[in-house]
């Protein structure tokens, strides 16, 4: 499972009504590993939270980066590295998951 910005971002964000449901999923995943980030999601996690568009109450660079050093950087998740063959990787995963389309895709 990777990550979506958005659920992290909504899992920091406590006024969020999609608070909790992200944090619960965030939460269990560091527990049932293997869960996957890649760095761009990570900055751009940084980057939602500390901008006033994305959190009412927005967040240091400092917070931001404690926020996912705290939730992240536990066994249950890995960094998804990107691989000197992403033609043959987009093909197998493609084969993989037939029916893999729109935002099931990481467009990064």
């Amino acid at each position: 499972m990777v990550f979506d910005t958005n659920v992290l971002v909504y899992a920091a964000d406590t006024r969020s009504p999609y608070h909790a449901p992200c944090e619960k999923a965030v939460v269990e995943a560091r527990a049932s590993a293997p869960a996957f980030l890649t760095w761009s999601i990570r900055y751009e996690c940084v980057r939602a939270t500390t901008h006033s568009r994305a959190l009412r109450a927005p967040w240091s660079s400092l917070e931001a980066w404690g926020f996912l050093a705290d939730r992240l950087d536990s066994p249950g998740f890995e960094i998804l590295q990107a691989t000197p063959q992403p033609r043959a990787v987009l093909v197998a995963t493609l084969a993989e998951i037939p029916g893999l389309r729109g935002d099931g895709i990481h467009d990064r």
